[in-house]
């Protein structure tokens, strides 16, 4: 059995809105917490095809529990950099809420096999899903349109190719495809203020086919997420093609991204995503 801590630290490339306890009407501090980066890293130990997670995670479900056989451990600056007032949707002039800045501090998340320890292939199957978080993930709201993309400090790719290389490979078996969009933006703003040129989900007079950009009823979030990566000196968006279900069809994202095209101010985006359709569903 394995009983070596696994370790990694990482930064925000996007304004990160995350919240704890800390968070009402009059009060908004950002927080970011272990709990939340366990269940980002349950949801890829999902998504890379490894089950659900609850023999290594835990689980309270059914009758009876599963305890954690690791413990997540984050350390975090002693005063976090926070932005006060950022803009939640950056295409729209609306209020907004205080953020954890990006570029500007370090953090370090330690995974800690407990006693028992963990076998090889979990341990090699809990570095991949914490890889794979820190180079295609993000955490918060609106973190499947840019918000919260994080971005590893360690062994960070450096040119779109590498990056590509890396996360193809530990997609490599499952139903999640990624494509770097065809476009270099000048800050991390721009590509929030791109990412957030989505239809309504519910527009009951163009409704979007297969609800593949996610439905508020029925409740369903999108399947196609998209997150800011920082390669060749620039900033890019990744974009991330995760089916679900039935209707989370290619047919359907060809279909959905045609209709973007109906709204004006969405005709950029859906072409640059368009474009990638290749890389997305082959």
């Amino acid at each position: 059995m394995i009983h070596k801590t696994i370790s990694a630290s990482f930064q925000f490339l996007t304004p990160a809105f995350v919240h704890g306890v800390y968070q009402g009407r009059t009060e908004n501090t950002p927080e970011l917490r272990a709990p939340s980066i366990r269940g980002m890293l349950r949801w890829w130990w999902r998504t890379l095809g490894y089950g659900l997670g609850n023999e290594i995670f835990g689980s309270a479900s059914g009758k009876t529990g599963t305890a954690s056989m690791i413990q997540i451990r984050l350390i975090s600056p002693p005063e976090p950099s926070i932005g006060q007032g950022v803009q939640l949707l950056a295409h729209k002039n609306q209020g907004g809420k205080n953020a954890l800045q990006p570029m500007r501090d370090l953090y370090t998340v330690e995974l800690r096999p407990l006693r028992a320890g963990i076998t090889s292939d979990q341990f090699e199957r809990l570095q991949s899903s914490l890889d794979a978080w820190l180079l295609m993930g993000a955490i918060g709201q609106r973190s499947g349109r840019c918000c919260g993309s994080i971005w590893t400090e360690t062994h960070a790719p450096s040119s779109a190719a590498e990056y590509l290389t890396s996360t193809r490979h530990l997609l490599n078996g499952s139903k999640t495809k990624i494509a770097i969009l065809d476009q270099e933006f000048q800050n991390e703003e721009a590509t929030r203020k791109m990412a957030g040129r989505f239809p309504k989900h519910d527009n009951h007079r163009s409704p979007i086919p297969g609800r593949v950009f996610g439905s508020a009823n029925p409740r369903k979030s999108s399947s196609l997420k998209l997150r800011t990566v920082y390669l060749d000196g620039h900033y890019r968006i990744a974009a991330l093609w995760c089916p679900k279900g039935a209707d989370d069809t290619s047919s359907n994202l060809a279909a959905a991204l045609r209709k973007m095209k109906e709204y004006p101010v969405k005709v950029e985006l859906a072409q640059l995503i368009e474009n990638s359709l290749p890389d997305l569903t082959t």
